[in-house]
């Protein structure tokens, strides 16, 4: 498997996590909703960090 293909997997992987975390985010409340929001922070900077990886190797 190529590393570009790898790397489109892994954001597959990355953007489906996102939505899960977002789907938590949604439905807390409180301090609970304060960690959630780090969580969702942090899902958003990885798939962002692959998205500029993949545009890397397209160029």
């Amino acid at each position: 498997m190529k590393v570009k293909e790898k790397i489109e997997e892994q954001l597959e992987k990355r953007k489906n996590q996102f939505m899960e975390v977002f789907k938590k985010y949604d439905n807390t409340f409180g301090e609970e909703k304060k960690r959630a929001k780090q969580e969702l922070e942090m899902a958003e900077t990885r798939v962002r960090e692959l998205e500029i990886v993949l545009k890397m190797f397209e160029e």
